[in-house]
């Protein structure tokens, strides 16, 4: 899964300098355009690695060990994983965009309540619905999808939207 958590590090890297370089121009035509082509590339890029983690996760176990307790709870790892890797990639993309807008709370409102929530929810599935780790893996990609999702719909939508693309008047430090 390093892959591609760091594939999205560098997107959200990529997107807050972006994001940030057209945002200070005040070019929000730009904004939306890096957005739309950032999010349309790290779906591309993560789609495969998806799919692989989904359809053929023993080739890419199998390689690491041979033991076959490790290679089965890796492949069910992966399986779970494999649905919510492009959420993953907006997730981390729409970070580096909240970034570039300079609206850093605006994606901690986000970020912060759906990881807390994963505790409560993979001891729900964990233990009291009887998943056992496979509880926790759900719960966490659960949060990593909604947390894609709600990015996505926060940059899109609404008086939210236009809070957040609205230019503002640039400041200038102080050197006292």
């Amino acid at each position: 899964e390093g892959f591609p958590y760091f594939l999205g590090i560098g997107f959200s890297t990529a997107m807050a300098a972006l994001v940030g370089q057209a945002y200070g121009r005040g070019d929000m035509a730009r904004v939306r355009e890096v957005v739309a082509r950032g999010r349309l590339l790290i779906t591309a890029l993560l789609l495969p690695v998806a799919l692989a983690f989904i359809f053929i996760p023993h080739l890419l176990v199998r390689p690491l060990t041979d033991d076959p307790e490790v290679i089965a709870n890796a492949v069910r790892y992966l399986r779970v994983i494999g649905y919510f890797e492009i959420f993953l990639g907006w997730e981390l993309m729409f970070e580096g965009v909240f970034t570039g807008l300079g609206h850093t709370r605006d994606y901690m409102l986000i970020s912060v309540p759906l990881t807390l929530a994963r505790w409560p929810a993979a001891w729900l599935l964990a233990i009291t619905f009887g998943l056992g780790t496979p509880g926790i893996w759900w719960a966490i990609s659960v949060s990593t999808l909604l947390k894609g999702i709600w990015a996505s719909w926060l940059f899109h939508r609404g008086a939210v939207a236009a809070r957040l693309l609205m230019p503002r008047e640039p400041q200038l430090a102080s050197l006292q």
